[in-house]
């Protein structure tokens, strides 16, 4: 059960930093929609963490699992998608392969609301930014913070529906 709770983490990690790669080719985070990124990145993280759950209660509960054996398997995947994510991005960033191209993204989408701000707030956030540059590990710990949070919240509303054996009769 921990192999396979560890595959579909890893694949939820892969596809994640590939949508993190293709905000910053595509531009997605300067398009005007402000919660597109966040939605996909749910659905990202969702839609392997439910096909896991599936997958393991199919084989290794013989189709029938509670609602604590189901959320179990969730939090377990959650935390090590986010431990693999942060892993990965940490590699990354000793590489400096997708963090600077990714900060630099964040960045220039600001421009695209610099007509609502003041001059000292932009400029107090492009320095966030740069400091952001000189910090190491800051996109990776952000990161691995949000896969973790979105992972835990939808594994909790997922169990719930793959669960199809009722927890407390079975407790009588």
């Amino acid at each position: 059960m921990i192999k396979k709770a560890a595959l579909f983490s890893l694949l939820t990690t892969i596809l994640y930093v590939i949508w993190l790669e293709v905000i910053v080719v595509l531009g997605i985070s300067s398009i005007q929609i402000p919660m597109l990124p966040l939605i996909i990145n749910t659905l990202i993280i969702a839609v392997p963490l439910y096909v896991g759950l599936l997958n393991i209660r199919k084989t290794k509960y013989e189709n029938e699992m509670n609602f604590s054996q189901s959320f179990y398997i969730g939090i377990l995947i959650s935390v090590l998608s986010a431990v693999f994510t942060f892993i990965l991005l940490v590699a990354f960033e000793s590489m400096d392969i997708l963090i600077p191209s990714l900060l630099e993204d964040y960045k220039n989408s600001s421009l695209v609301y610099a007509h609502t701000l003041p001059a000292a707030e932009m400029k107090a956030f492009n320095e966030q930014i740069d400091g952001a540059l000189k910090q190491p590990y800051n996109v990776a710990q952000q990161n691995f913070i949000l896969v973790l949070l979105i992972s835990a919240f939808s594994s909790t509303i997922i169990s719930l529906f793959v669960r199809n054996k009722d927890t407390f009769n079975e407790i009588k």
